[in-house]
């Protein structure tokens, strides 16, 4: 049974249409690279999957054991990175991800310390996050996106501003989520990304040709 089903989902801002007639749907254990040129959609789709974006045209159903996932509940269900997630720059690491927990019921709170010793943050836990370098600040947008054991994970550019340790991060993360039945969608404009994931949905195929 599908997590997630796209169905003939269009994006249009004004007079310009971005992407239309996507349908897909998204198994189980399945690492799939969104690909396109620059502005061609991708981030518009996934921010679209996470229900940030509401689509111009056509739906897209989350689903848990079969059952369908209310959007109200989405936030439950998905995990999202992407390199405009912000955070209280007042307020510490741990803190922020505190905050996240608690709009999320179903996570545990002790989560929180787990997942920071995980992407390596633990000794800057009570640090302020605005005094974060950027390859700090996308391992916490790691963080944010996997604290509560999200079903479909959507990663947008996840390697920017991350070292190799950084990168092998995500890669493991990407594997722990499909290890346990959950699924992956990535944008990417990396060939060596995009290689390695089960399929490619091609963002080029639904543009409109002018």
């Amino acid at each position: 049974m599908a997590l997630i089903r796209f169905e003939n989902i269009g994006k249009a801002f004004g007079s310009r249409t971005v992407f239309s007639g996507i349908t897909d749907e998204v198994d189980p254990g399945e690492y799939i690279a969104v690909v396109g040129p620059n502005g061609s959609g991708k981030s518009t789709l996934l921010r679209i999957a996470a229900g940030l974006l509401r689509p111009s045209s056509g739906s897209v159903t989350l689903y848990r054991g079969g059952t369908t996932i209310a959007d109200e509940y989405r936030s439950r269900v998905i995990g999202y990175l992407a390199p405009y997630v912000q955070f209280y720059r007042a307020l510490s690491a741990r803190e922020n991800l505190s905050f996240l927990v608690s709009l999320r019921a179903r996570t545990d709170v002790g989560r929180v310390d787990e997942v920071l010793g995980r992407i390596g943050l633990s000794d800057r836990a009570d640090d302020l996050v605005g005094a974060f370098s950027s390859g700090m600040l996308q391992r916490l947008r790691l963080a944010a996106a996997i604290v509560h054991n999200p079903d479909v994970v959507l990663l947008d550019e996840p390697f920017a501003n991350l070292d190799e340790p950084g990168a092998a991060l995500v890669s493991s993360v990407v594997e722990e989520t499909r290890s346990r039945g959950g699924a992956v969608l990535v944008a990417t404009n990396r060939a060596d990304v995009a290689d390695v994931c089960s399929r490619k949905l091609r963002i080029a195929d639904h543009v409109p040709q002018h």
